[in-house]
Protein backbone atom coordinates (compact mmCIF):
# COMPACT_ATOMS: atom_id res chain seq x y z
CA UNK A 1 0.00 0.00 0.00
CA UNK A 2 1.15 3.52 -1.00
CA UNK A 3 1.72 5.55 1.87
CA UNK A 4 1.52 9.14 1.60
CA UNK A 5 3.75 10.38 4.71
CA UNK A 6 6.82 12.16 3.48
CA UNK A 7 9.94 12.94 5.99
CA UNK A 8 10.73 16.58 5.75
CA UNK A 9 13.70 17.45 5.54
CA UNK A 10 16.45 19.06 8.13
CA UNK A 11 16.09 22.23 6.16
CA UNK A 12 12.83 22.81 6.13
CA UNK A 13 11.95 21.63 9.95
CA UNK A 14 14.68 24.15 10.74
CA UNK A 15 12.83 26.64 9.25
CA UNK A 16 9.59 25.62 10.61
CA UNK A 17 11.03 25.83 13.53
CA UNK A 18 12.21 29.95 13.23
CA UNK A 19 8.23 30.40 12.38
CA UNK A 20 6.54 28.21 14.89
CA UNK A 21 6.22 30.59 18.04
CA UNK A 22 4.02 30.86 21.83
CA UNK A 23 0.52 31.87 21.38
CA UNK A 24 1.84 35.21 23.52
CA UNK A 25 3.93 36.13 21.03
CA UNK A 26 1.20 35.74 18.25
CA UNK A 27 -0.69 38.40 21.21
CA UNK A 28 2.23 40.95 21.34
CA UNK A 29 2.12 41.30 17.84
CA UNK A 30 -1.54 42.23 17.82
CA UNK A 31 -0.98 44.18 20.44
CA UNK A 32 1.05 46.81 18.84
CA UNK A 33 -0.72 46.26 15.13
CA UNK A 34 -3.80 48.84 15.20
CA UNK A 35 -5.55 46.56 13.01
CA UNK A 36 -4.37 43.18 13.24
CA UNK A 37 -5.86 40.25 11.52
CA UNK A 38 -4.97 36.32 12.41
CA UNK A 39 -5.84 33.93 10.19
CA UNK A 40 -6.71 30.22 11.33
CA UNK A 41 -5.95 27.31 9.58
CA UNK A 42 -8.08 24.06 11.37
CA UNK A 43 -7.85 20.62 10.25
CA UNK A 44 -10.89 18.38 10.77
CA UNK A 45 -9.92 14.86 8.76
CA UNK A 46 -8.90 15.55 5.04
CA UNK A 47 -10.33 19.10 5.11
CA UNK A 48 -8.79 22.68 6.26
CA UNK A 49 -11.37 25.33 7.50
CA UNK A 50 -10.05 29.08 7.05
CA UNK A 51 -11.23 31.79 9.03
CA UNK A 52 -9.93 34.92 9.70
CA UNK A 53 -10.14 37.23 13.09
CA UNK A 54 -10.62 40.89 13.14
CA UNK A 55 -9.24 42.62 15.59
CA UNK A 56 -10.10 46.10 15.37
CA UNK A 57 -14.02 44.79 15.19
CA UNK A 58 -13.98 42.27 17.72
CA UNK A 59 -15.18 39.27 15.26
CA UNK A 60 -14.23 36.26 13.48
CA UNK A 61 -15.78 34.91 10.43
CA UNK A 62 -15.05 31.52 7.93
CA UNK A 63 -13.41 32.14 4.53
CA UNK A 64 -14.06 28.72 3.24
CA UNK A 65 -13.30 25.06 3.65
CA UNK A 66 -10.85 23.21 1.74
CA UNK A 67 -10.84 19.36 0.57
CA UNK A 68 -7.62 18.70 1.04
CA UNK A 69 -7.45 14.59 0.53
CA UNK A 70 -5.49 15.03 -2.94
CA UNK A 71 -2.92 16.62 -0.61
CA UNK A 72 -2.89 13.99 1.87
CA UNK A 73 -3.73 10.49 0.17
CA UNK A 74 -2.97 10.96 -3.89
CA UNK A 75 -4.08 7.69 -4.75
CA UNK A 76 -2.02 6.27 -7.84
CA UNK A 77 -4.48 3.50 -9.26
CA UNK A 78 -6.83 6.17 -10.27
CA UNK A 79 -4.70 7.48 -12.99
CA UNK A 80 -4.03 3.08 -13.98
CA UNK A 81 -7.94 2.94 -14.13
CA UNK A 82 -8.40 6.03 -15.76
CA UNK A 83 -5.73 6.84 -18.53
CA UNK A 84 -4.76 2.73 -18.39
CA UNK A 85 -0.99 3.86 -17.36
CA UNK A 86 1.68 1.18 -16.02
CA UNK A 87 2.37 1.69 -12.26
CA UNK A 88 5.54 3.97 -13.08
CA UNK A 89 3.41 6.46 -14.86
CA UNK A 90 0.40 6.68 -12.45
CA UNK A 91 2.69 6.95 -9.58
CA UNK A 92 4.23 9.90 -11.64
CA UNK A 93 1.08 11.04 -12.64
CA UNK A 94 -0.20 11.22 -8.65
CA UNK A 95 3.01 13.57 -7.74
CA UNK A 96 1.78 15.98 -10.59
CA UNK A 97 -1.59 16.32 -9.47
CA UNK A 98 -0.57 16.56 -5.85
CA UNK A 99 2.18 18.88 -6.67
CA UNK A 100 -0.52 21.20 -8.53
CA UNK A 101 -3.10 20.79 -5.78
CA UNK A 102 -0.54 21.97 -3.18
CA UNK A 103 0.50 25.00 -5.10
CA UNK A 104 -3.14 25.77 -5.83
CA UNK A 105 -3.83 25.97 -1.85
CA UNK A 106 -1.10 27.66 -0.81
CA UNK A 107 -1.47 30.51 -3.25
CA UNK A 108 -4.77 30.68 -2.08
CA UNK A 109 -3.97 31.10 1.63
CA UNK A 110 -1.38 33.72 -0.05
CA UNK A 111 -4.32 35.46 -1.64
CA UNK A 112 -5.84 35.69 1.38
CA UNK A 113 -3.12 36.93 3.51
CA UNK A 114 -2.49 39.53 1.35
CA UNK A 115 -5.75 40.91 0.56
CA UNK A 116 -6.61 41.00 4.42
CA UNK A 117 -3.05 42.20 5.55
CA UNK A 118 -2.72 38.97 7.90
CA UNK A 119 -0.69 39.60 10.89
CA UNK A 120 -0.15 36.25 12.17
CA UNK A 121 -1.71 32.50 11.71
CA UNK A 122 -2.73 30.09 14.14
CA UNK A 123 -3.04 26.53 13.55
CA UNK A 124 -4.71 23.78 15.59
CA UNK A 125 -2.55 20.86 17.44
CA UNK A 126 -4.88 18.18 18.44
CA UNK A 127 -4.77 16.06 21.28
CA UNK A 128 -6.74 13.70 23.33
CA UNK A 129 -8.59 13.99 26.58
CA UNK A 130 -5.43 12.58 27.95
CA UNK A 131 -3.44 15.61 26.87
CA UNK A 132 -1.35 13.09 24.66
CA UNK A 133 -0.60 14.53 20.80
CA UNK A 134 -3.01 12.73 17.66
CA UNK A 135 0.33 12.04 16.04
CA UNK A 136 -1.62 11.80 12.62
CA UNK A 137 -3.63 14.79 12.86
CA UNK A 138 -0.71 16.93 14.14
CA UNK A 139 1.44 15.36 11.42
CA UNK A 140 -0.67 16.80 9.04
CA UNK A 141 -1.19 19.81 10.08
CA UNK A 142 2.76 19.87 10.26
CA UNK A 143 2.49 19.05 6.58
CA UNK A 144 0.23 21.68 5.67
CA UNK A 145 2.95 24.20 7.30
CA UNK A 146 5.53 22.88 5.11
CA UNK A 147 3.31 23.10 2.01
CA UNK A 148 2.72 26.56 2.21
CA UNK A 149 6.18 27.31 3.05
CA UNK A 150 7.32 25.41 -0.31
CA UNK A 151 5.26 26.95 -2.29
CA UNK A 152 4.32 30.49 -0.85
CA UNK A 153 7.42 31.33 1.09
CA UNK A 154 6.48 34.62 2.00
CA UNK A 155 3.54 33.69 4.03
CA UNK A 156 4.90 32.70 6.93
CA UNK A 157 8.13 34.29 8.22
CA UNK A 158 9.43 35.19 11.85
CA UNK A 159 7.75 38.87 11.05
CA UNK A 160 4.36 36.87 10.32
CA UNK A 161 4.72 33.73 12.70
CA UNK A 162 2.54 30.75 13.14
CA UNK A 163 1.60 29.19 16.48
CA UNK A 164 0.48 25.65 17.37
CA UNK A 165 -2.91 25.87 19.66
CA UNK A 166 -3.34 22.88 21.83
CA UNK A 167 -7.29 21.71 20.38
CA UNK A 168 -9.03 18.97 23.37
CA UNK A 169 -10.74 16.85 21.04
CA UNK A 170 -13.18 14.22 22.33
CA UNK A 171 -12.80 11.03 20.04
CA UNK A 172 -16.50 9.94 20.40
CA UNK A 173 -18.14 13.28 19.04
CA UNK A 174 -17.61 14.86 15.39
CA UNK A 175 -17.11 18.24 15.85
CA UNK A 176 -16.95 19.95 12.51
CA UNK A 177 -16.93 23.99 14.23
CA UNK A 178 -13.87 25.40 14.31
CA UNK A 179 -13.71 26.78 17.77
CA UNK A 180 -9.53 27.47 18.31
CA UNK A 181 -9.72 31.14 16.22
CA UNK A 182 -12.74 32.48 18.51
CA UNK A 183 -11.18 30.80 22.11
CA UNK A 184 -7.56 32.49 20.69
CA UNK A 185 -9.33 36.12 20.40
CA UNK A 186 -11.61 35.44 23.36
CA UNK A 187 -8.44 35.62 25.72
CA UNK A 188 -6.61 38.21 23.54
CA UNK A 189 -10.21 40.32 24.25
CA UNK A 190 -10.14 39.50 27.67
CA UNK A 191 -6.88 40.88 28.15
CA UNK A 192 -6.89 43.84 25.62
CA UNK A 193 -6.76 46.35 28.83
CA UNK A 194 -3.67 45.01 30.26
CA UNK A 195 -1.57 45.73 27.38
CA UNK A 196 -1.17 42.27 26.82
CA UNK A 197 0.57 41.17 29.28
CA UNK A 198 2.76 38.09 28.09
CA UNK A 199 2.24 36.28 31.20
CA UNK A 200 -1.15 36.80 31.39
CA UNK A 201 -2.43 35.94 27.55
CA UNK A 202 -0.08 32.61 28.13
CA UNK A 203 -1.90 31.51 31.16
CA UNK A 204 -4.89 31.32 28.80
CA UNK A 205 -3.60 30.13 26.26
CA UNK A 206 -1.96 26.50 25.28
CA UNK A 207 0.34 26.07 22.37
CA UNK A 208 2.60 22.81 21.34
Amino acid sequence: MHKSKRKMSMSKVTKLAKIVVPASKVASILGWKKNGMILALQLSGDKIDLALADKSHRETFPVETVDCKDMFHGKAYKYINLKQLTRDDAIEAMKCRRAKVEAEFAQRVEEIVSNHEVSAVVANWPVTAEGVRMPKDCGKILRVLDIINTHAPDVLSENRPVTLLEELRDLSVQNSHPTILEDFMGAIWEYEEDGYRTDATSSQLTYA
